[in-house]
């Protein structure tokens, strides 16, 4: 991409005048810094380790002194590192044919448990850098999932919100509060780890990858309504050898009955 392009696009300031003109690839993290890459950091000791490892440009939101550092390559200046980010996300999936889902985080959890059956799918998560580097240098994206609307609807204002529909099963069991065994499209599930709340949304993710062959153990995975089974003498033992078991909640706003 050009220099100038960049510029045009994080609607920053070009500080000096650079022997050149394009870069090849752009990173927020300092690892995946090669030859002719621009680096995106707010942290000076790395934008310096960035250049020795051969960066042709850099964007940045801080005070730094450009005469002190290579003045062969471009120094751009934002006035917001996270807004800049975004704005090169949003030119980046401008033209792309893509599919993208603001969901709940039940679903998203489900989503990404089965991951390996949604290829060129991208999880996007609160931390706006590490969003850039998964989005930005992933190719051949298909899909991306979020459960931040608002950071959603800035990168790809054509995003969906999943879906999650109410289904009709038969031959339902409630085995416990963490166990369900049911018959869907005439599959049975026997003894599923899944609170019978949240079949509805795994029944929908499935249906959205359209899968009919796939692994159930790994719901052991899913982290909501997980339980910390305890025995007598109050020490964690494995699901099923005893009867008392712990559920904690983080949400302090929640109100028990």
């Amino acid at each position: 991409m050009k220099i100038s392009s960049i510029v045009d696009i994080v609607n920053g300031e070009l500080l000096n005048s650079p022997a050149i003109s394009f870069i090849t690839q752009a990173h927020t993290v300092l690892g995946k810094i090669n030859d002719g890459d621009m680096y995106i950091s707010s942290n000076e000791d790395k934008i310096k380790q960035a250049i020795l490892q051969g960066a042709f440009a850099i964007v940045y939101d801080i005070e730094l002194d450009i005469s002190l550092l290579d003045t062969e390559i471009a120094f751009i200046k934002v006035d917001s590192l996270d807004d800049a980010i975004i704005r090169l996300l949003r030119f980046h999936l401008a033209t792309k044919n893509i599919t993208a889902l603001y969901t709940d985080e039940i679903s998203y959890n489900l989503f990404d448990i089965y991951k390996s059956y949604s290829a060129n799918t991208v999880f996007l998560y609160d931390t706006i850098r590490c969003n850039f580097e998964m989005v930005y240098n992933t190719h051949d994206i298909s899909t991306i999932i979020s459960t931040n609307k608002e950071f959603l609807n800035k990168i790809y204002p054509k995003y969906q919100e999943f879906k999650i529909s109410k289904y009709s099963l038969s031959n339902l069991i409630v085995h416990s509060l963490f166990e369900t065994s049911f018959s869907f499209k005439n599959r049975y599930f026997h003894k599923l780890k899944l609170p019978l709340i949240y079949i509805d949304n795994f029944i929908s993710v499935l249906e959205f990858l359209s899968l009919d062959e796939f692994d159930t153990s790994k719901l052991k995975e899913f982290k909501y309504m997980q339980a910390i089974f305890i025995n007598n003498s109050n020490q964690i033992t494995q699901y099923g050898k005893s009867n008392r078991f712990i559920l904690a909640n983080n949400n302090t706003a929640t109100n028990y009955l």
